[in-house]
């Protein structure tokens, strides 16, 4: 294992998580990610520490704001803690085909040391909607900081040792949660954790975060020679209807689109009937 310290250039992979946990300046540490498979380590007894992360209104982001949790707060830097983190409110990622391969979900944990901490190891997956693993590969990157800090970022797009493609994973593919398995330094049993916070980065690349991304937006609405057009927005790629009603209550459909990759679509009715008529757009999931 090397380890370097900025500025000396790592390899692709270590620059990929020292961008992504790269926020302490001169006074971080990397040490190149480990190979990691899915349950790689078994949970034997370990308990499982549920964390809720609650992304509220976002929509399409580059990277998630860095949102804290406590739940480990006075927990020792030794030994091992089995972490799930769950989306609140429905929540999920969908990734695609041409989604960052350096995409990273990532921790912070802050402790009592007033130095150099040491190095997190462990493992991870992503979670589905409900609440299992999908398979695939997963590297994971650490770092530690002279302030006390140490991190880890779990990146389950990237190829593993031998070049091997995550061909596991189907795109696209949503995931509701994150799971880390967290083997701590054996450092001073009496350095404990004080913060932590928790965040996604799509390394300089937009991901959606749904519900929220996929709903689409009514951005227009004009009548011309007796032709009605509706514009909206939405995610580019996914399905969605066009969908006509009378009374609000029974919808038929008058079209189904992929959107485009504008994001934007202009649906024609071009005969409207005379009195009540209602027209929605419906994302297709």
């Amino acid at each position: 294992m090397k380890r370097c310290s900025i500025p000396a250039p790592p390899v692709d992979k270590w620059s990929r998580a020292k961008s992504l946990l790269g926020f302490w300046g001169s006074k971080v540490i990397y040490r190149p990610a480990e190979l990691v498979a899915a349950l790689l380590l078994p949970l034997g007894n370990w308990n499982v520490q549920a964390i809720v992360i609650d992304f509220g209104a976002l929509d399409f982001t580059v990277e998630t704001p860095r949102i804290g949790f406590s739940e480990l707060n006075g927990t020792p830097v030794v030994g091992v803690v089995s972490l799930d983190f769950y989306f609140a409110n429905d929540q999920f990622v969908r990734l695609y085909n041409d989604t960052n391969p350096g995409f990273g979900a990532a921790i912070v944990l802050q402790t009592t040391r007033a130095g150099l901490v040491g190095f997190l190891h462990g493992t991870g997956y992503l979670i589905d909607a409900n609440r299992n693993a999908i398979p695939g590969y997963a590297i994971t990157g650490t770092a530690s900081s002279l302030d006390g800090f140490m991190a880890l970022a779990l990146l389950p797009l990237l190829k593993d040792q031998d070049g091997t493609p995550n061909d596991a994973l189907a795109m696209p593919f949503d995931f509701s949660g994150v799971h880390l398995n967290l083997i701590f330094p054996v450092v001073d049993a009496g350095i404990e954790i004080t913060g932590g916070e928790f965040f996604l980065t799509g390394q300089g690349r937009k991901f959606p975060i749904g519900p929220n991304a996929f709903v689409p937006k009514m951005i227009d609405l004009s009548e011309v020679n007796d032709v009605i057009q509706i514009t909206f927005r939405g995610a580019k790629g996914e399905a969605y209807q066009v969908q006509h009603s009378t009374d609000l209550t029974t919808w038929s459909v008058l079209d189904t689109i992929v959107m485009p990759s504008t994001g934007e679509y202009t649906y024609s009715d071009n005969s409207p009937q005379k009195g009540a008529d209602f027209l929605r757009a419906v994302w297709v999931r």
